[in-house]
């Protein structure tokens, strides 16, 4: 039974109000000593940071201004030494809740050190259908499910909403070399896996509903896929993306997939900017762009 909890939440250009909110109503009515800090890593919006100033106003709640941008996988370390109660539950900044139950789901199953809630999406609709990323992750939802997750815990794990314990983290912080988009939570999960430290998969997600345009995801991803290839050795066995393009590579059939990817770049690029984005066309796109980093 947990009795200490620090809430962490890591925000770059995103208002995070809406969260604490939620977070600081439902900790006025818990019985345990609850924090919870929210630290901003150098947004280049200063509307967002002004915005979330008001966030010290909340109960239990505090703001802090980390400049200059250091990174995510710092700032979420940083939030680490911040922290003073022995249990950490990480969550984005740009997530929602829409249980009253959130918190006490995760109090009352801290079976393992780190305990993993997942997330879901809201009900499709005309919009939500013209986004790129909510596409995306639509198609991946029945692999994340809990059921799928607990059959490779360690290979579907995200830093958007997990509960830790104090002694974890500070044995096993996470990898400062991650500084652009993308990947430290997968590396985080490998050396979970390597220091076998258990994961409790539980059914306690948080409403991701909150998703930017078409090309600003475009851009996150092709950042993603350069994280992803700076790691590419350390990553091998976690990323399905790196086992194809290496067969690919094997079979010699690089050459002839960068000559389609060339040609097609900025036809496949239109389409994924638009309002009806292909995931196929993604797919191979995602392809292209990693093979062209080699």
């Amino acid at each position: 039974m947990i009795s200490s909890l620090s809430i962490l939440i890591p925000v770059y250009n995103c208002k995070a109000v809406r969260l604490v909110e939620k977070l600081s109503a439902m900790a006025a009515v818990s019985n345990i000593g609850i924090e919870i800090i929210v630290a901003d890593d150098g947004s280049s919006d200063l509307s967002t940071i002004e915005a979330n100033k008001i966030i010290n106003k909340f109960a239990y709640s505090r703001f802090i201004e980390h400049t200059p941008n250091v990174g995510r996988s710092a700032i979420r370390n940083f939030l680490v030494s911040q922290a003073v109660n022995e249990w950490l539950l990480f969550i984005d900044g740009d997530m929602n809740i829409d249980s009253d139950l959130f918190l006490k789901n995760y109090i009352e199953n801290a079976t393992k050190e780190v305990v993993y809630g997942g997330y879901r999406l809201p009900i499709s609709n005309e919009t939500l259908l013209k986004n790129l990323r909510y596409k995306y992750e639509k198609s991946c939802e029945h692999i994340h499910c809990v059921d799928n997750r607990r059959l490779k815990p360690y290979h579907d794990f995200h830093t958007s909403n997990f509960l830790v314990c104090r002694d974890v983290m500070l044995q096993i912080p996470f990898d400062e070399q991650y500084r652009q988009y993308g990947y430290e939570d997968v590396f985080w999960g490998k050396e979970l896996q390597n220091h076998n430290i258990g994961i409790a998969h539980i059914n306690n997600p948080v409403l991701f509903d909150d998703f930017e345009d078409n090309s600003s995801f475009l851009s996150k991803t092709k950042e993603g896929l350069c994280t992803l290839f700076e790691h590419k050795d350390q990553l091998y066995d976690f990323s399905r993306l790196i086992v194809t393009a290496t067969r690919v590579r094997k079979y010699h059939l690089d050459k002839c997939l960068l000559g389609v990817y060339k040609l097609f770049a900025r036809l496949m690029e239109r389409n994924l900017r638009g309002n009806n984005p292909s995931l196929l066309i993604f797919k191979l796109y995602r392809l292209g762009y990693f093979l062209s980093l080699y």
